[in-house]
């Protein structure tokens, strides 16, 4: 009875986990990459995190949702420079003039 009761919860915690996890990775797999090491920010985070204390930010902003050339693999570039970095940041936020691109 006690090895079917530890079955029984590690199965509610799989259920719970995948239940917490799966909406949040469909989001990440839905929305535009904006590479690794970055920060994807908009309008309801950018304030938050600029205020972290003792971190310091390069934050792009970009007129599209899906950034290409020179400039973004430039920013691409940095990003994988800057992991490194104790207590630097680097941020994307797309703006548009159009509320429904974002």
């Amino acid at each position: 009875v006690k090895g079917s009761f530890i079955d029984a919860m590690a199965t509610m915690r799989t259920l719970l986990l995948a239940a917490i996890t799966l909406p949040w990775l469909q989001r990440i797999a839905s929305s535009p990459s904006t590479g690794p090491g970055i920060v994807k920010l908009d309008a309801h985070t950018l304030d938050k995190v600029l205020s972290f204390p003792d971190v310091a930010w390069l934050i792009k902003v970009e007129k599209t949702m899906y950034p290409y050339g020179k400039v973004e693999e430039a920013f691409q570039q940095i990003a994988r420079h800057a992991y490194s970095v104790p207590n630097f940041l680097l941020g994307e936020i797309a703006v548009s003039e159009d509320p429904e691109d974002m």
